[in-house]
């Protein structure tokens, strides 16, 4: 008996929620359809009543309304600065602040604004040259001639292998360099040098010297 009156329930709740369900969509329906005819244009309806107006051409225009819609919407200005001819295409005419700082170009730009008439590529013919020089001067075991283009920490510490008599005798062709780094601050100039050799052996050999600035001459201060 207990389960006949459940399964009463039960009937009387879902015939309660298809009713309600009955109602809310066949209403919505009847409401769709009344919004639907509602567009539809009165017979004789002038065609001045349409949203939009046309000129004398027939052309469609905005009516008033969307006419101050746009007005009433703010304007945004672009302006577009013209680079200088030939700036991209020489790094050393960009100012430094369009260049990463911690960048070679970057770096070069601000040697170049410490010394105006530094030039790239004669700065590594000079650097060529005192690499050379030294090279030669370390495996004669006679630094005298080369010390002036050596502070004094790479000087000592050259001598010390010298002296120890573990310097290598092998000599070493010299094949291209280029410059890897580049920092200035303030007035000193910090600029690392790639030395590509090639010895006896057929073996490439890389070094990394850096240099400094003393006043018209260049100083080697690091090697590895």
């Amino acid at each position: 008996m207990q389960v006949d009156i459940e399964i009463v329930i039960y009937a009387a709740i879902a015939a309660f929620v298809i009713g309600r369900l009955w109602y809310v969509l066949g209403a919505k329906k009847e409401k769709e359809q009344k919004r639907t005819a509602s567009f539809v244009k009165p017979a004789g309806q002038d065609s001045d009543a349409t949203p939009c107006n046309k000129d004398n051409k027939g052309n469609i225009i905005a009516s008033n309304d969307t006419a101050a819609q746009k007005r009433s919407m703010p304007s945004i200005s672009i302006r577009f600065y013209k680079m200088p001819a030939g700036m991209m295409e020489n790094n050393k005419s960009l100012p430094v602040a369009f260049l990463p700082p911690n960048s070679l170009a970057g770096g070069l730009a601000l040697v170049q604004k410490i010394i105006p008439n530094f030039d790239e590529k004669g700065f590594i013919k000079e650097s060529k040259d005192i690499f050379s020089s030294i090279v030669q001067a370390f495996h004669a075991n006679n630094l005298s001639c080369v010390s002036s283009y050596l502070s004094e920490s790479i000087l000592n510490t050259f001598q010390d292998v010298i002296n120890d008599g573990s310097a290598e005798q092998s000599s070493a062709k010299l094949l291209d360099a280029e410059i890897i780094s580049a920092k200035a601050d303030d007035k000193q100039v910090l600029l690392t040098v790639r030395f590509l050799s090639k010895s006896d052996s057929k073996e490439e050999i890389e070094d990394f010297w850096t240099f400094t600035n003393q006043g018209t001459n260049w100083l080697v201060v690091e090697t590895r």
